[in-house]
């Protein structure tokens, strides 16, 4: 994932990187390096933490970044232009800003998109877990109902699902609450 990364970092550095003064350049390239290696590390952070439903949106809405996410990624990315780099931190936070909204929303609108295969939320969204959600079909949660547009996958959607799933079945015919349960992880019928 981060070749793909370090790609959207490159695509979208150009004016804060690579034409800013404050960032020297035989630094550049390590800068560009840091910013890709920030995105990663506030990903995984928030995928990894309380921020799991948010990512989940973020993959399969588009263009939609909660504010906690851009938060957790830009102080990500700050931490990492200062310490990598040894630009100042006003430096960094403007580079962030310029270059985090930008390719946050690359991503979303990428990995939202069924045609574009290089960019599949749920390989993304493996990758930012460490492999924890390897076969799960985060497309399909989705449009099971998952998440409810509040932006957390909590017991709620859990229920919700449940409630559609035992009406769409006429009633508890497919196993009932292991059926349902078996139809979320991808063991449905």
């Amino acid at each position: 994932m981060i070749d793909k990364l370090l790609g959207l970092v490159q695509e979208f550095a150009g004016s804060a990187v690579v034409e800013n003064p404050a960032v020297p350049n035989s630094k550049n390239d390590l800068a560009v390096k840091s910013i890709a290696d920030g995105i990663l590390g506030g990903l995984k952070q928030e995928a990894t933490g309380s921020g799991f439903g948010n990512i989940v949106g973020m993959l399969t809405k588009g263009g939609n970044v909660s504010s906690s996410v851009m938060n957790a990624v830009q102080g990500s990315v700050i931490d990492n232009l200062m310490s990598k780099v040894g630009i100042s931190s006003t430096v960094a936070k403007s580079i962030a800003k310029q270059v985090v909204p930008s390719i946050l929303g690359s991503l979303s609108r990428k990995a939202a998109d069924a045609k574009n295969t290089h960019f599949d939320a749920g390989s993304i969204l493996s990758s930012l877990t460490g492999g924890k959600t390897k076969g799960f079909d985060i497309q399909s949660l989705v449009d099971k109902g998952i998440g409810n547009g509040d932006g957390k996958l909590d017991l709620n959607d859990v229920i919700s699902l449940l409630g559609k799933s035992q009406s769409s079945s006429g009633g508890n015919s497919g196993g009932g609450l292991l059926g349902a349960l078996g139809g979320l992880l991808g063991g449905g019928k």
